[in-house]
């Protein structure tokens, strides 16, 4: 079998680079798929490092300050921005969520009113029958467990001290990880190159091609969430919606998951929407500031952030989502679209190498 793999390989391909890139790219998803939960904080902070090295080469190459300098002063403000968050957003988003927890009876029970309510004016489109069955299977919930989901969180977190000795280690490390990628990023970058084989011509060329992509599509996501959940976080509030800030949230991350992301966050808002406002006219006047801060996002600011968009169909987009998160989870979700963008960069590399791709056309 290996005789086989090794004529047909030697066939197709001069070099021992492709088989390099293979080999090297199999061991790091070994590595991810078995250490993933242990590797955690480095990815995270290797993305956070990665954030921040656009605002240092902006301060270091186009305002001529110190590197040194520049990596201080944007990790004193990242600092202060993350303590920030701990101080004022963080409380009050888990506040809401322990909230919503706990009125998701009344929240059901409001949504059951406003649907009667509308068989009752339009009885031809749906029947106070259909709507008792429907509320029927939902009804079967224990709410009262599900209620107490934030009473048992916070019960929990309070006695487990190593579940809280966790999270403080991670909030300590990772930030100080990003600072080390940083300070040090050449030295480390150089240590990187050195492990890998001296055949690393195929994966040069992925990185080269891949690079670029990978930057902009970090770049524009986070900027892209930002400025979506403010958006967001504005139009709930405007109209008094309960859990704004959480709901923006949720519409903020969603951009990281392409198409799917925004169908599942949508689901909240209209059945939070109907259990508050019911089939009002201030209910569709929020779905419609909700969807057009969706179309503002998707046809205006999209094509502003994405200058190198990535060339990937929307099918590869979503088949990407649905296998990487469920390999990987969150980090599978998150980083789907540029594993999609690497494989792409493999085959085409994998394309151009191949001898018979690079033999002349006969006449």
């Amino acid at each position: 079998m290996i005789k086989y793999l090794r004529q047909w390989y030697q066939k197709k391909f001069d070099s021992n680079e492709p088989a390099v890139f293979i080999v090297v790219t199999f061991i790091a998803v070994l590595i991810i798929n078995f250490f993933g939960g242990l590797l955690a904080p480095i990815l995270a902070g290797v993305v956070i490092a990665y954030l921040l090295e656009a605002v240092v080469s902006l301060l270091s190459r186009r305002l001529k300050v110190n590197r040194s300098i520049a990596v201080y002063l944007v990790f004193l403000a990242f600092i202060s921005v993350v303590i920030a968050i701990l101080l004022f957003v963080l409380p009050a988003l888990m506040h809401q969520a322990g909230q919503f927890l706990q009125s998701i009876p009344e929240q059901i029970n409001n949504l059951h009113a406003s649907l009667l309510k509308l068989s009752q004016k339009y009885p031809n489109i749906i029947t106070s029958e259909q709507i008792k069955e429907g509320i029927s299977a939902i009804s079967n919930i224990k709410f009262d467990k599900i209620a107490g989901i934030s009473q048992y969180l916070i019960k929990f977190s309070l006695v487990s001290l190593s579940s809280i000795f966790a999270w403080l280690v991670y909030l300590f490390i990772v930030p100080l990880l990003a600072f080390f990628f940083l300070k040090d990023k050449e030295r480390i970058a150089r240590w990187f190159v050195n492990m890998l084989p001296n055949e690393r011509g195929a994966l040069e060329e992925v990185w080269a091609d891949v690079r670029p992509q990978l930057g902009n599509y970090v770049k524009g996501k986070t900027i892209e969430c930002l400025i979506v959940t403010l958006a967001t976080y504005i139009g709930f509030i405007m109209f008094g919606l309960n859990y704004a800030l959480l709901l923006a949230i949720l519409v903020g991350l969603s951009v990281f998951i392409p198409y799917i992301g925004m169908v599942i966050v949508t689901i909240p808002i209209v059945l939070i929407g109907l259990s508050q406002f019911g089939f009002t006219s201030q209910f569709f006047y929020m779905l419609l500031v909700y969807l057009i801060i969706q179309g503002l996002d998707g046809n205006l600011l999209v094509p502003l952030l994405f200058s190198e968009a990535l060339s990937l169909h929307p099918v590869a987009v979503i088949a990407s989502v649905l296998v990487f998160g469920g390999i990987w989870g969150f980090w599978g979700l998150f980083f789907a679209i540029p594993l999609a963008a690497l494989i792409n960069s493999g085959v085409k590399m994998w394309t151009r190498r191949n001898i018979n791709n690079r033999k002349p056309k006969e006449a």
